[in-house]
């Protein structure tokens, strides 16, 4: 798993990472937040979204997209600098 993720991103820049991991993670918390409403809301009421509920779901989802991409940046990009190839990790 480790070499695959090291393929993508070394072939790719970080602003273009930072866009489509957005729009990946962003999508997916939508479609999780979705299906948690539909499966815990009643039947009567599963195709009636308020539109401040739709634009809180949207919202959230591009907050966590953010702070997931964010992470996953930290973790795969800018893991040198905290820790050079050397070995020397505290």
């Amino acid at each position: 798993m480790d070499y695959i993720l090291e393929k993508i991103f070394t072939n790719i820049s970080l602003q273009t990472y930072t866009i489509i991991a957005t729009l990946l993670f962003s999508s997916i918390f939508f479609l999780i937040i979705k299906f948690f409403m539909y499966v815990y809301s009643n039947s009567t009421d599963r195709n009636q979204n308020h539109i401040i509920i739709k634009i809180t779901i949207l919202l959230v989802s591009l907050i966590g997209g953010i702070l997931a991409q964010g992470v996953v940046a930290e973790l795969y990009f800018f893991k040198d600098w905290e820790c050079p190839k050397t070995g020397t990790c505290i």
